[in-house]
Order: structure tokens, then C-alpha cells, then sequence
């Protein structure tokens, strides 16, 4: 099953981008029309990545206007699209020999996933850079 039909109300899911995103003709077993649903996929994760760029350049107070010259726009734009993929795509989990958790280098503190852990070293440890 692709999604639950229960969920339209529920923010977040894919049912709720479905709808968002008037993909009706996508079923919920996705065997009974693969085209639709990759196509939703791929719109969904379009948006989602667009939705990453923008926060990404807003968090950081990136100026991308036109004011700014090419080369500091491809810059700028190097720097977000790294922080995309190390904030949301390479989300790794501990190997379950391991510790329970990713252990902060600067302190005591662990955290179940590297996003958490890179969170707190730039809230808590701002003098030091992130490895």
C-alpha cells in the first residue's frame, strides 16, 4: 500500500501531498498504476527538496538576489546544497554493535541520529566547528 486513505487530514503524509498536490488519479496499491504513483513520488520529493532549499537559504541568510555576482551565487549555492544533502539525505543510524547513539566529541551527550547530534554541536558547542 502506498498510503492510507484515513490519513488526508493527518500534515505530512502522502496522502495529504497527494491531495496537496491533485495527484487523484494516483491509487493507493501501487501496482494498479505505476506511472502515477512515480510520478507522485518524484513531484513530492521535488517539493520537498524545493521546501529544503528555501528554508536552507533563509536559515542561513543567504542573499541569492540578483545584486550578487555569479560566482558568489554558485557559491552560495554549493554551500546550501551540501547542507541539504548532510542535514536530510545522509541520515545514518548506529550499527546496532555499537553504542547505543552518536556520542558528541566536545561532551557526554549522545543522540539516536547524526542530524541531532550536528544540531546540538552547533547550539551548545558554537566555538567549535562541526566535524
Amino acid at each position: 500500500m502506498l498510503y492510507d486513505t484515513r490519513s488526508s487530514a493527518d500534515i505530512g503524509t502522502l496522502f495529504q501531498a497527494r491531495n496537496y498536490l491533485n495527484a487523484r488519479n494516483v491509487p493507493a496499491d501501487p501496482m494498479k498504476d505505476v506511472n502515477a504513483c512515480e510520478e507522485l513520488i518524484l513531484k513530492y520529493t521535488e517539493a520537498l527538496l524545493l521546501t529544503a532549499f528555501e528554508e536552507m537559504i533563509s536559515y542561513n541568510k543567504i542573499d541569492v538576489s540578483a545584486k550578487t555576482s555569479p560566482t558568489e551565487n554558485k557559491q552560495n549555492y554549493n554551500f546550501i546544497l551540501g547542507k541539504i544533502i548532510e542535514d536530510f539525505v545522509l541520515l545514518t543510524t548506529p550499527n546496532e554493535h555499537e553504542e547505543k547513539g552518536f556520542k558528541c566529541p566536545y561532551c557526554k551527550a549522545t543522540h539516536k541520529r547524526t542530524k541531532t547530534l550536528k544540531k546540538h554541536i552547533r547550539s551548545k558547542h558554537t566555538k567549535v566547528k562541526e566535524k
